[in-house]
């Protein structure tokens, strides 16, 4: 929609670290004074993961389960 306006570096696919999953709508937060942030899919799984602040990169995965909202 804004290519042919904002400069080139708005168009780029670089990041700081990078976490993949297969969801279309995950909803994340930084936990607060961490450099670990969470992760919730729409099939309910939780992820947490931290990333290296001064290096990026890759980012571990600490802790991940299924969700069991029933309970």
């Amino acid at each position: 929609m804004f290519k042919g306006i904002l400069p080139k570096y708005f168009a780029s696919e670089w990041s700081f670290a990078q976490f993949r999953i297969n969801d279309a709508k995950p909803k994340c937060s930084f936990l607060p004074d961490s450099n670990k942030l969470v992760v919730v899919s729409e099939d309910f799984k939780y992820y947490e993961i931290s990333f290296d602040i001064k290096t990026g990169g890759e980012c571990i995965v600490e802790n991940s389960k299924t969700l069991n909202i029933l309970q």
